[in-house]
C-alpha cells in the first residue's frame, strides 16, 4: 500500500516507501535509502536519529489505514516524543532497505503509545527501537496548544 494514500504528508516529506501489512495492533512498513532520500549526510547515508520520524510516519500510516478502513477522514497527528530511543547503528546506509514495525500499546482519546523497531530488511538486525508517544486530534481547527 502506498503511504501517500493514508498519511497526511506530501512528497518529498513522505519518508516510508510502502506499507507491507496492517494486522490487529501492528503495522509493518519499508523504506529504502536512495539518492533522493531526505536528511542525507555527505556520504548519502541518513543519521539514525531520523529513525524517530520513520517510526512516526509508520504510526501515522497505521492510524490512516484504520480511518480509511472505517470510512473516516484521515486526521492530523502529532509526535509527542519517545521513551528509550536506542540506536544500534550510526546511520541508515545508502542502498539498504529497512523494515519499521510499530505495535500499539495504548490508545485513548487520541493519545497513543507504540512500541517501535527499525530492522535491516536483509539481516533482520535491530537498528533502532523506541516507545513512541503520539496524539491525534478529532478537531484540529480548534486545537489549543
Amino acid at each position: 500500500m502506498n503511504p501517500i494514500d493514508i498519511i497526511p504528508h506530501k512528497k518529498p516529506m513522505v519518508l516510508i516507501d510502502q506499507v507491507v501489512s496492517v494486522e490487529g495492533l501492528q503495522i509493518l512498513a519499508v523504506f529504502t535509502i536512495t539518492p533522493n532520500s531526505l536528511f542525507q549526510d555527505e556520504n548519502g547515508n541518513v543519521p539514525s536519529w531520523i529513525g524517530i520520524e520513520y517510526m512516526a510516519q509508520t504510526i501515522a500510516a497505521f492510524a490512516g489505514f484504520n480511518h480509511k478502513h472505517n470510512n473516516e477522514p484521515i486526521k492530523l497527528g502529532f509526535l509527542l516524543g519517545a521513551r528509550t530511543y536506542e540506536a544500534f547503528v550510526d546511520c541508515f546506509l545508502q542502498g539498504k532497505s529497512y523494515l519499521v514495525e510499530a505495535t500499539q500499546l495504548f490508545l485513548d482519546s487520541g493519545l497513543g503509545s507504540f512500541d517501535c523497531q527499525i530492522k535491516d530488511k536483509l539481516t533482520n538486525d535491530i537498528c533502532c527501537s523506541a516507545k513512541v508517544n503520539v496524539y491525534e486530534s478529532d478537531d484540529i481547527n480548534n486545537l489549543k496548544i
